[in-house]
């Protein structure tokens, strides 16, 4: 099976969460980057610090075909790994945690393991804080980006992150996985989700559903044939 049976684009990536304007899975230099812009673009005639995108730094991610045929095993079966762009990864799976940090104001965190046809990764954290709106220098997020690390660093990364649980009330707790057949056959038929890249998303009522899910998913990742195994 040769890839172009499988992926029908690439998309440059953003992070699967639920806000009202895209925020992208920029690798910034020095590896992290702050924006309190709000999200207003201007108060009284006064221009915010809106953020402004590296689309050079921006991680492209492959649209792939979400057909009911889709299996892990279509993975297996790629003949041509060596020709995906190393700037693109091959599979990506995050987790999002939703809920009210103050007073009813919402907070968000996401994190998304991106890993490549050559076994490496790149961890991309995002922390997300809604104001009020008598403050419109909010709300304001925070991007973290690894560096490109060995597939099973990343992995371990990613587990560290997610056994920690906010202190937020009303919890809601997802996973997303590209392509999205791997988890469609894995965490069951899950809820449609607008993005392109992230077609499905898995919601879950609890954070030890969640931490299940992500086992399941990357005990499947590593028995993939992509680079080496885990």
């Amino acid at each position: 099976m040769v890839l172009t049976e499988l992926i029908t684009g690439l998309i440059p990536g953003d992070f699967p969460i639920d806000v009202w304007r895209p925020i992208f899975l920029e690798v910034p230099d020095g590896g992290s980057k702050i924006n309190l812009g709000g999200r207003f673009s201007s108060l009284f005639g006064s221009s915010v610090n809106l953020e402004e995108w590296d689309i050079s730094r921006v991680i492209n991610l492959p649209i792939y075909k979400n057909t009911a045929e889709g299996k892990p095993d279509s993975l297996r079966e790629v003949s041509d790994w060596n020709n995906f762009p190393n700037s693109v990864p091959a599979v990506a799976v995050a987790n999002r945690i939703d809920g009210y940090y103050c007073d009813q104001i919402r907070a968000q965190t996401v994190s998304v393991l991106s890993i490549w046809a050559d076994a490496t990764s790149r961890l991309l954290e995002l922390d997300w804080y809604e104001g009020t709106l008598e403050d419109c220098s909010n709300p304001e997020w925070h991007l973290r980006a690894s560096p490109r690390i060995s597939l099973r660093d990343g992995i371990d990364r990613l587990r560290r992150i997610c056994r920690n649980r906010p202190r937020w009330e009303d919890c809601s707790y997802y996973v997303y996985v590209i392509p999205p057949f791997l988890g469609r056959n894995i965490l069951g038929q899950g809820n449609e989700n607008p993005s392109e890249a992230w077609q499905k998303e898995w919601k879950y009522s609890n954070h030890a559903e969640m931490l299940s899910a992500l086992g399941e998913i990357i005990a499947a990742i590593g028995e993939l044939e992509i680079g080496e195994t885990i």
